[in-house]
Formats: structure tokens, sequence, C-alpha cells
């Protein structure tokens, strides 16, 4: 069965949104479209930013119920990208922990982003992370 991958393209300015559902190809297809509209855009591709949305879409598909929509605008040499999903939990930074397999995602999101954070909504939130495009 086919994913429903269709993105709705807008103006750069106005950014562009892809809706997910939550399966087994919702974080490489998030990637995907990341990578080709910036390139759509003549943007080129900062590689943290196709990186965390691996890791911050992830989540969404790990802790969300329901579809996640990812929205992709560029302004001011940044890409900014939010991910909306129905659960109204923030993700957290987690300390290091060896012996921990997984739990990483937000401190490399906090790590490599310009700036992120969590927009609460009824409902769910908007993770998102602004990165530098590359000069």
């Amino acid at each position: 069965m086919a994913s429903a991958v269709v993105p709705e393209f807008s103006s750069a300015a106005d950014g562009s949104v892809l809706r997910l559902p939550t399966d087994g190809r919702c974080v490489r297809d998030a990637r995907h479209f990341v990578g080709e509209t910036l390139a759509q855009w003549g943007v080129a591709t900062p590689d943290d930013a196709v990186l965390l949305t691996s890791e911050v879409v992830s989540n969404a598909m790990i802790y969300a119920v329901g579809g996640v929509a990812v929205r992709l605008s560029s302004d001011d040499g940044l890409v900014r990208v939010a991910v909306h999903d129905h659960n109204p939990q923030s993700p957290e930074v987690q300390p290091p922990d060896l012996q921990r397999c997984g739990g990483n995602g937000m401190r490399i999101v906090d790590a490599l982003a310009s700036r992120w954070g969590v927009t609460q909504l009824h409902g769910g939130k908007i993770v998102w992370f602004e990165v530098p495009l590359p000069n």
C-alpha cells in the first residue's frame, strides 16, 4: 500500500507542508521532503536540517497518535522545520547515558540547531528548529 505522501507546496516565502501517517516510511519521507523542497527552492540543503528532521519526526512517530505534519520554510539565511503531532507532551533533552539505547534525539537537536522550541497546541504540539543555510 502506498504512503499518503502528497506535499502541499506553496511559495518559498510561505513554506511547504507535508502530512504523513506515522508509519515505517514517515521519517524517510520527511527527510526526502526537506531535501527535495529546498532543492526546488534553489537552496543548498544543510545536512543538519535533514538529520534534525529525522530526529524530530522519529520522536513524533514513536510518541504521537495519528499522523504528523512537517512544515518547511526558509528566510533570512535560516531553514526552519516545524513538526506538528497530536501528543501534548514536550520532548526533553536527556542526559547522556551509555547504558540506554536511544533517547539522544533531542540532545542532537539541542547541539546542532541554532534555536529550537516547542509550541503547545490544544491536543498536540509543534516542535521546531532552525539551522543556518550553507554559504
